[in-house]
Order: C-alpha cells, then sequence, then structure tokens
C-alpha cells in the first residue's frame, strides 16, 4: 500500500485536504492462477473544527475518486471527532 496527503490551513479551524492511495489486490485463481489488480484513489476534502472552553468537535467530509479502472469510480467519506478535557480545570 502507498498513500500520500496534503493539508492546506485556509484558517485556524478550516482546513483543505488531499490524499491519495495505492494499493494492490492479489487472487488465486485455479484457473487463471494469480490475478493483480492496482487501485488508486485521490481524495479531496475538507474538515472544520469547533472549538469550545473545554472541548473540540472536528467534522470532515472527502469524495474517494477512482483514478483507474480497478478503483471505485466514486464515494463518500465523513468523519466526526469529539474530544473533552475530561477532569482538567482550565487553569492546568
Amino acid at each position: 500500500n502507498l498513500g500520500a496527503s496534503a493539508i492546506y490551513a485556509v484558517s485556524r479551524d478550516l482546513h483543505l485536504m488531499l490524499e491519495w492511495v495505492g494499493y494492490w489486490n492479489a487472487e488465486v485463481n485455479e484457473v487463471r492462477g494469480i490475478h493483480r489488480e492496482f487501485q488508486a484513489l485521490l481524495s479531496p476534502g475538507l474538515r472544520h473544527a469547533f472549538n469550545w472552553r473545554q472541548s473540540q468537535l472536528v467534522v470532515g467530509v472527502a469524495a474517494p475518486l477512482g483514478l483507474n479502472g480497478d478503483a471505485p469510480d466514486v464515494g463518500a467519506f465523513l468523519y466526526f471527532s469529539f474530544e473533552h478535557l475530561l477532569g482538567k480545570s482550565e487553569q492546568e
């Protein structure tokens, strides 16, 4: 598997993202022997952070696009992350 990504901070809370992944699959078939395929996907997307005193919510979305015939044509990726400072006071 191979992968690369780039993130551009439009602002402190908004990031544009671009990710590329490539991976190989191999199947063993008694008739055809070993069948190998390579799939390449490009995923443009963005994420936004909502910051509060003791917590942060990050939501993101991306659209994986297949770059070759063996890859899926298009997809959707949704991201959700919530972090809370449990047990810590604001002075720490």
